[in-house]
């Protein structure tokens, strides 16, 4: 077994007396200044300014500014009013704008020559896009966003696809999903700013599809390809297996303690098919030594079922799973893609947590205490599957593996006890 505890009290310990630590007092300084310095300043010095200044200013100005405010243009605003062109009569504060001639009639600093209707498009005349500059409903379709994005391929069964379009746009468009065939059905809703559309029938694999936003002004569209569904069967798992290079993934949680924990967890996670059903597999779990093809017997192994309806991606949970390092994995869920019987899974993902109330054994503490070990590096326990508040979640993803063919023996508690070649 791999010791980790050890190491991690250690670095605790370390951190907790840094925190903790506090500076050496000076030295208290007990002299005493027997010095005593009588010495006077006799000197006083008593010159004064005989000399008394009685000139004063009798100057006065008495000049007025007497330059007229003018309003040249007589429309009752000066240059001083806001006027911003007091040769215009047409043109000061507040005055009724006159749409696309270029003049700011009201001097607010703004041109109002392209959108009478507040629609945020400047009508097409005046090079915009909006056809109908009197209607703030009739508008060209602008795309801000679309799921799947434009020229997407390989897409994997879209449930729910989506454009996002300007606020002010989404009760004057509509989005229309086309297959091979044309419009689809489905169920449409809006959510802000964005027109969802979710189909009533699942996606044709490796076909096109459009998204259509129509305005009264024009069409836009975002188009996507969907994969091959890439369906498994669960029977042709069966007698096959993968292993998965623990030390070698992304430990992302715990965060702080990932890439110290990461390099104990030194044996590989094996999985084999037992059996299946219509959108299952039987797996089992074990652990084998790194570099070691063989299964470590004296590991114990945990059997589950794998879920692969939604195929192929298989979800896998177990109880716990022996890692062979200072700690069981508990509520172990191993996520990822199948390719094929032959092929290695991409997207592997393995998620669980750390009970402390396992660590008893090690003589690290209680529970607890042992919580706050991780608190020394910025991690905390969280509840358990049970509602203790004793345990530290894990994730590692981007697992390395490949196809292994050994099926695993199941191996219990009291196997490796009775085995005299387990330590």
């Amino acid at each position: 077994m791999t010791r980790f505890w050890p190491l991690l009290i250690a670095l605790a310990a370390c951190s907790t007396s840094k925190e903790t630590g506090t500076p050496s007092e000076p030295t208290p300084d007990t002299d005493t200044d027997t010095d005593t310095d009588t010495d006077t300043d006799t000197d006083t010095d008593t010159d004064t300014d005989a000399d008394a200044d009685t000139d004063t200013d009798t100057d006065t100005d008495t000049d007025t500014d007497t330059d007229p405010v003018t309003d040249a243009d007589a429309d009752g605003f000066s240059a001083d009013d806001g006027d911003c062109d007091d040769g215009d009569a047409n043109v000061y504060p507040g005055a009724p704008e006159v749409w696309y001639d270029g003049v700011d009639q009201q001097c607010d600093g703004v041109v109002d020559d392209g959108d009478q209707d507040g629609d945020g498009q400047d009508w097409s005349d005046v090079g915009g896009l909006d056809c109908d500059d009197a209607d703030p409903l009739a508008v060209f379709p602008e795309l801000v966003e679309a799921y799947p994005p434009d020229g997407s391929v390989g897409v994997v069964d879209p449930t729910d696809l989506w454009v996002t379009v300007p606020k002010a746009h989404v009760a004057a468009v509509t989005l229309t999903v086309l297959g091979p065939d044309g419009p689809l059905s489905g169920a449409e809703a809006v959510e802000g700013a964005s027109l969802h559309f979710a189909p009533a029938d699942p996606l044709e694999p490796v076909t096109s599809y459009t998204l259509q936003l129509t305005g009264a002004c024009g069409t836009v569209s975002a188009s996507f390809t969907t994969a091959d569904d890439g369906a498994i069967d669960p029977a042709s798992l069966v007698g096959h297996g993968w292993r998965f290079d623990l030390d070698a993934g992304s430990m992302v949680l715990p965060a702080a303690l990932g890439p110290i924990l990461l390099p104990y967890l030194t044996d590989d996670l094996l999985l084999s098919a037992l059996a299946s059903g219509a959108s299952t597999v039987d797996l089992r779990a074990g652990r084998a030594a790194d570099g070691v093809p063989t299964q470590d017997l004296c590991g114990e192994t945990a059997d589950s079922v794998g879920d692969l309806s939604a195929t192929p991606l298989l979800v896998v949970s177990y109880p716990y799973l022996d890692t062979n390092a200072d700690f069981v994995l508990r509520d172990a869920v191993v996520t990822a893609t199948v390719v094929s019987a032959a092929a290695p899974m991409t997207d592997a993902v393995l998620d669980g947590d750390i009970d402390t109330r396992d660590l008893g054994a090690l003589g690290v503490g209680t529970p607890a205490e042992v919580c706050d070990l991780f608190v020394a590096f910025g991690e905390r326990c969280v509840a358990c599957s049970d509602g203790a508040p004793f345990c530290v979640p894990v994730r590692i993803e981007d697992l390395p593996n490949g196809p292994t063919p050994a099926a695993l023996v199941e191996r219990t508690a009291a196997d490796i006890a009775a085995d005299p070649r387990c330590p």
